[in-house]
């Protein structure tokens, strides 16, 4: 059997009686302080009041065969001190402006929000980033992107954790370890990716963009509108349906005279004129 007093404690023995033997092999009280430290009591003997610090555990082990009295002690504990709130992280300050910067709002696949011209997971609270993963983000536009700390896994030629950075064409490069990569621009676009295994992992990168954003698509163009067909005196000009329901005016008829550059294929049409 065994109890722990918590705090800074005194204990004062009133009564003791445990069997007796070289170093207390049979029966005994071992108490022990916070730090790890034991002693072993048996006999007639009380032991000396002592005071202990952070807490205090007292033990009592029998065997089968002969036993004292037992003992009683006084104990006075002073409550440890409370835990310490855990210090929040701070939060990281909102990006300086920089005039005519684009700044864009990206999210990643799990959620997250980024707003400002700062992109990673040191800017999100992260002391390492998460193993088994696969992130990507892409930033649209004309990019920079400058590194401002970067720690990956390392290894030769990158195979366990890291960051693929492709451009626009597809092209790609890998990158690991401690150094920087370089500031680099992009054209169109850039796709920044983390993979990770499931071993060991660094503390993660942060990088800065300014982007630049792509220009608009342009609206399609119409198709002009065919002009009317040319009165021709004495012409008898005809109002004409066909089955799926267009009408044509005037003298002409045929699926070029409405715009088309060649005629449908998997077609019957077929118009009558009357008179």
């Amino acid at each position: 059997k065994e109890v722990t007093f918590e705090g800074d404690c005194e204990l004062r023995w009133t009564s003791f009686d445990v069997e007796e033997s070289d170093a207390c092999v049979y029966d005994y009280i071992r108490v022990t302080d916070g730090r790890g430290a034991s002693q072993k009591y048996c006999g007639p003997a009380l032991p000396p009041t002592s005071m202990y610090s952070g807490s205090v555990t007292v033990a009592l082990h029998s065997d089968e065969a002969k036993e004292g009295s037992g003992f009683e002690l006084e104990f006075r504990c002073n409550p440890p001190p409370p835990t310490p709130a855990p210090t929040p992280l701070p939060t990281p300050a909102p990006p300086t402006p920089v005039p005519g910067a684009d700044y864009l709002t990206l999210r990643v696949d799990d959620g997250r929000t980024f707003t400002g011209e700062r992109f990673g997971f040191l800017s999100d609270g992260y002391t390492t980033y998460p193993d088994r993963t696969d992130k990507e983000v892409t930033f649209e536009g004309d990019c920079e992107l400058r590194w401002t700390s970067f720690d990956v896994e390392e290894s030769d030629a990158c195979v366990y954790d890291y960051i693929r950075v492709t451009d626009g064409r597809g092209a790609s490069q890998k990158y690991c370890g401690p150094a920087l990569p370089p500031t680099s621009m992009y054209s169109g676009s850039v796709t920044v990716a983390l993979h990770s295994d499931e071993a060991k992992e660094g503390s993660g990168f942060e990088l800065e963009f300014r982007c630049n954003p792509p220009p608009p698509t342009p609206a399609p163009t119409p198709l002009p509108t065919p002009a009317p067909p040319t009165p021709v005196p004495g012409a008898d000009y005809l109002t004409l349906r066909v089955d799926d329901g267009r009408t044509f005016t005037g003298e002409r008829f045929g699926f070029l005279s409405d715009g088309y550059t060649t005629y449908p294929d998997r077609t019957d049409k077929e118009v009558t004129f009357e008179g």
